[in-house]
C-alpha cells in the first residue's frame, strides 16, 4: 500500500480536515494528513487530545476497506491498534505495551496513544474510513487534566525523528491492513489484539453507571464488545461507553 503524506503546520483537527477532502472527492486511499499542531484534536466524545506543537505524531489517514462488512467494522480498530502495538514493540522491545479496550495504547499504566476511527457506510460495505492517530513522542510536559499521559521519550529517555517514526508506523499499518484481506490473518489479528489487552485475565475495578464492581477481562466478543467475568462467575459483554476502567 502506498501512502501520500501531506504535512501541514496547523489545523483544527486532522480528521475534520481530511473528511472535507474525502467528501469533495479530492483524495484517494492512503492519503495521510500530518499536522505539527492540532488546535482542536480530540478523542471519543468530548475528550481533548493534548499535543505540544512539533513534538508528536498527530495525523489522519484514509482507508477504503470495501472488503469489510459494516457489521465487522471493529476489525479496523484491531488493525490500527495492533499495528501501533507492533511498531512500539520494535522501538521499545523491553516495555510493557498493551491495548486498552477499545483503542487506547498504553505503556504500563499510562496512555501513550489514542485512535479515533470514523467509518462511512454505503450500501452493504464500508465506503471509507478516516483513521485519526495521536501518539505522544517527544513531549516531556503535559499540562491538561488528562489522568495518565506518557510519551515515548519519557520512557526511553531519548528523542526520536518524527519523519522516520511516521514512515515506520505507516509501513506497519499497511502490513496489517493488507493482511486483513485473508480470513486466516484476521484470526491472527484477533488473537494478537486479545492477547495484548490491557489488564486482561486479572481482577480489577470497573465502573458501570457510576457503580463500581470487580471483574476480569477475558476477551472481546462479536462487534467488539468487551467480555468481563463478574465476581459471581458469569460473563457479561459491554459496548463502548457502557463500562469504564478505574485507573
Amino acid at each position: 500500500m502506498e501512502f501520500k503524506i501531506v504535512n501541514i503546520e496547523q489545523v483544527d483537527s486532522t480528521n475534520k480536515h481530511i473528511l472535507g477532502l474525502v467528501e469533495s472527492g479530492e483524495c484517494q486511499e492512503g492519503l495521510v494528513v500530518w499536522a505539527d499542531e492540532q488546535l482542536a484534536g480530540r478523542g471519543h466524545g468530548d475528550n481533548i487530545w493534548e499535543s505540544e506543537r512539533g513534538k508528536n505524531l498527530t495525523f489522519s489517514l484514509v482507508l477504503r476497506p470495501v472488503y469489510i462488512k459494516p457489521a465487522d467494522q471493529f476489525i479496523i480498530t484491531k488493525i490500527i491498534s495492533v499495528a501501533i502495538l507492533h511498531f512500539l514493540e520494535k522501538n521499545m522491545p523491553s516495555k510493557d505495551i498493551s491495548i486498552k479496550w477499545p483503542n487506547d495504547i498504553y505503556i504500563g499504566e499510562k496512555k501513550v496513544g489514542g485512535i479515533l476511527i470514523q467509518n462511512s457506510i454505503k450500501g452493504k460495505s464500508i465506503d471509507y474510513s478516516i483513521v485519526g492517530i495521536g501518539l505522544n513522542v517527544n513531549q516531556t510536559v503535559f499540562i491538561s487534566d488528562a489522568r495518565n499521559p506518557v510519551s515515548i521519550v519519557q520512557v526511553s529517555e531519548k528523542e526520536y525523528d518524527l519523519d522516520k517514526l511516521l514512515s515506520q508506523l505507516l509501513q506497519e499499518i499497511g502490513k496489517q491492513y493488507e493482511a486483513s484481506v485473508s480470513s486466516v490473518n484476521v484470526e491472527q489479528l484477533d488473537k494478537s489484539y486479545r492477547d495484548h489487552l490491557f489488564r486482561q485475565q486479572e481482577w480489577h475495578a470497573f465502573s458501570e453507571n457510576g457503580k463500581y464492581f470487580r471483574g476480569m477481562i477475558t476477551g472481546v466478543g462479536e462487534y467488539g464488545r468487551l467480555q468481563i467475568k463478574m465476581a459471581d462467575g458469569n460473563t457479561r459483554q459491554f459496548d463502548f461507553k457502557e463500562v469504564e476502567f478505574v485507573i
